[in-house]
């Protein structure tokens, strides 16, 4: 009972929700590097940037901008499609 509590808490957390959509973000990216069959490093080549900063930004360990994001959509040759959903009510 006290988990459920906590747990709809952090519900109501912009923090959990800015997770969320990393996590979203980072596996639709996955997929799609798969599909093409490339690495790390060759996102990295495409985007000009340093494999490291990449690395650090898929692990998390990194904030990054809407602006990043789109270069990484675009060198996946892919564009980002972004949806509001009504969050669901307790």
């Amino acid at each position: 009972n006290s988990f459920d509590q906590l747990f709809k808490e952090c519900e109501r957390s912009p923090v959990y929700h800015i997770e969320g959509v990393k996590i979203q973000f980072a596996e639709a990216m996955c997929l799609r590097m798969k599909e093409l069959g490339i690495s790390n490093r060759e996102l990295a080549s495409k985007m000009s940037i340093n494999l490291g900063h990449l690395t650090k930004v898929l692990n998390g360990n990194s904030k990054f901008d809407l602006d990043f994001l789109v270069r990484i959509a675009m060198a996946l040759g892919c564009e980002i499609n972004i949806s509001l959903t009504p969050l669901k009510k307790d």
